[in-house]
């Protein structure tokens, strides 16, 4: 499909080849389901080209006046009709349109449900990665295992993978030598800080234990350093990304132990070691406003944590608070469209999973919980929406049985006060189509076109996971 064909100064001109995978049964230009495509350019100070044409497969369609400048994003919609609903959608990231042709690839997959990427994801199967988005984008998926299980992982990795949202597929060095990209040491549960020009790694374990060793990854020119200071021992440590700072808080340090300090980290690089009012590991997270919330884990003597933390960026202080919400370990956590803080599932004091959801209401300092989740899980991925829903994806339903199934909770109509006595509202959840992969233990980031990527993890037989899926939400 070639779309444009002026080239003077205003105009641009731009050649859309439309990408999707082998890899999934459900054609996302089914002919019997789309009948036309609707295009859409829009961009920073220029006036948005739309138009709709006829969908014949195999077949090239022109949009002429194509607006040119940088930060352009060009989408893409495949409609059941001329002024339908959206059956599949893809979506570029910013880009830049000049006089001259540019060819861009964009990967479009079926609304509503999770669709496997180009080829096969990820070049290496991995877990215990870390996963961050840089500031063009795309996603770095940074060190992991690629054997084990989570508390003895084997086979450690240094490699790092980009994946471009906009065609779907990922860039990978195997690291064999001193090739860009790489991690000076393979290494898993490392911790990914956002810090000017790229990524700050810290701590993590190596082959010979836990380590304290920090890298930076500039995510421009892919050069590598290692990082003249040091950081804590640890593994699995929560972060918490503000606008200036990033807060790392918790983990698994020496013997298994949970870790009782934080690294607050500059956007310069510059780390403060802070105590926190209690040691917790496997605990989660997410920041609200100024504020970052803290909860659940497994603390010094490897019993459940009640209450939370709260930390004030503002004034870098931590402080404990107490709510009647029970205590879980390995619960997912996301920050709503309106600042209050969603957790979801976990591992209960039976040592089963929960289907508990929770509520943190920032302007009145409560945690309530407030509804229930369909399947009960724990060690699952949660993705905030940007309509203001949650989908909550994977997970482990028992001891050791991942699942694929996925749900979108709705808690934009609940409110509480009174210190959790009175709510208003009901907490919906619905069902979407899973997974095709079962997993547990994936990454879960929503990508800047608004798809969510669900990446590694294990799957029903405790094996690392190559496939990268892909889950496009309605834009109502």
């Amino acid at each position: 499909m070639c779309l444009g064909t002026s080239c003077d100064y205003h105009e641009g001109s731009v050649e859309v080849y439309l990408v999707r995978s082998p890899l999934v049964s459900e054609d996302p230009l089914d002919p019997s389901l789309v009948s036309h495509l609707r295009i859409s350019i829009s961009g920073s100070g220029i006036d948005p080209a739309v138009e709709v044409f006829e969908f014949n497969k195999g077949e090239s369609s022109t949009l002429a006046d194509i607006p040119s400048g940088k930060d352009v994003v060009i989408t893409v919609e495949a409609l059941t009709s001329e002024d339908g609903y959206a059956v599949s959608r893809g979506r570029s990231l910013p880009l830049v349109i000049t006089g001259d042709i540019d060819p861009v690839e964009i990967f479009i997959a079926r609304v509503g449900r999770f669709s496997m990427t180009p080829g096969y994801g990820l070049s290496r199967a991995r877990f215990l990665h870390a996963s961050a988005v840089a500031y063009d984008g795309r996603q770095f998926i940074m060190g992991g295992a690629a054997g084990g299980t989570p508390d003895a992982p084997s086979s450690l990795l240094r490699s790092v993978e980009v994946f471009s949202p906009t065609d779907g597929r990922t860039e990978y060095t195997d690291c064999s030598g001193t090739e860009p990209f790489c991690l000076q040491k393979p290494r898993a549960g490392v911790a990914a800080v956002n810090v000017e020009n790229g990524f700050m790694l810290l701590g993590g374990e190596i082959d010979t234990g836990l380590t304290n060793d920090i890298d930076f990854l500039n995510e421009a020119t892919g050069e590598l350093e290692e990082w003249d200071a040091t950081g804590l021992e640890r593994k699995g440590a929560l972060v918490l990304n503000h606008d200036d700072y990033a807060l790392v808080a918790g983990g698994t340090g020496a013997g298994g132990k949970a870790v009782d300090k934080a690294e607050l980290v500059s956007i310069d690089g510059e780390i403060i070691v802070m105590n926190m009012p209690d040691a917790r590991r496997e605990l989660t997270g997410s920041v609200s406003g100024d504020t970052g919330f803290i909860f659940g884990g497994y603390g010094k003597n490897d019993a459940l944590v009640k209450g939370f933390v709260l930390f004030d960026f503002e004034q870098k202080e931590f402080s404990l608070h107490s709510t009647k919400c029970r205590p879980r370990a390995y619960a997912s956590s996301v920050t709503l469209a309106d600042g209050r803080v969603l957790v979801a599932g976990g591992l209960d004091e039976n040592g089963e999973a929960s289907r508990d959801v929770d509520l943190f209401e920032p302007s009145l300092g409560i945690l309530c919980q407030l509804g229930s989740m369909r399947r009960a899980r724990w060690r699952a991925s949660a993705a905030a929406l940007k309509d203001g829903r949650v989908l909550i994806t994977g997970g482990l339903v028992d001891e050791s049985t991942p699942t694929a199934e996925a749900e979108i909770l709705d808690p934009r109509y609940l409110t509480a006060s009174g210190g959790c006595s009175y709510t208003s509202g009901v907490l919906t959840s619905v069902s979407v189509p899973g997974m095709r992969v079962r997993r547990y233990g994936a990454t879960v980031l929503v990508l800047g076109n608004g798809a969510v990527a669900v990446v590694g993890g294990l799957d029903h037989n405790g094996m690392p996971v190559k496939q990268i899926e892909y889950f496009v939400p309605e834009e109502k």
